[in-house]
């Protein structure tokens, strides 16, 4: 399968939230949580941190 057709899914980690997002693009699943988490939690997640829990869906 080409890399371009595939799709990951990231979310919150505060399952009360249920914040989860799905895209083709794992820069921005990555930013879009990191705002997320910053407007919604005022917490700084690390890239890193948020990579390692994108899931291919």
């Amino acid at each position: 399968m080409d890399e371009g057709n595939k799709m990951y899914q990231v979310s919150c980690d505060d399952v009360a939230c249920g914040f989860t997002i799905k895209g083709r693009d794992k820069d921005e699943l990555v930013m879009v949580l990191k705002m997320h988490a910053k407007n919604k939690h005022s917490l700084d997640a690390a890239d890193e941190e948020i990579q390692a829990k994108i899931k291919e869906v």
